[in-house]
């Protein structure tokens, strides 16, 4: 896998959680956000887990915990939503809800 150093503006970034504890970090992220784990199998009984939440309803919950709204929900026509925050500890992250 190639090292990224920076990313191009509206570059598309795929984020992942590695874990001991899968279960305790789904539950984290549920409550927190109120995501939903989409579970796919995958060996010997473990999940790769894609959380999914709306955009829109996930923001009021963040900042409601603390987060900095950089960016406020917005829409981009035929694609879906999405707004950036930075959490009490300083670090920034997007939130995205496709169309479809």
């Amino acid at each position: 896998m190639p090292e990224v150093t920076q990313h191009k503006p509206g570059s598309f970034c795929w984020a992942e959680l590695a874990t001991t504890d899968q279960s305790a970090a789904k539950n984290f992220y549920q409550n927190l956000f109120g995501w939903e784990a989409n579970d796919a199998p995958m060996d010997e009984g473990n999940v790769y887990s894609m959380m999914q939440a709306n955009c829109d309803s996930s923001v009021g919950k963040a900042t409601s915990a603390g987060a900095s709204v950089l960016v406020p929900p917005m829409d981009i026509p035929k694609v879906g939503g999405f707004s950036v925050l930075r959490d009490p500890q300083g670090a920034v992250f997007n939130l995205f809800t496709p169309n479809s």
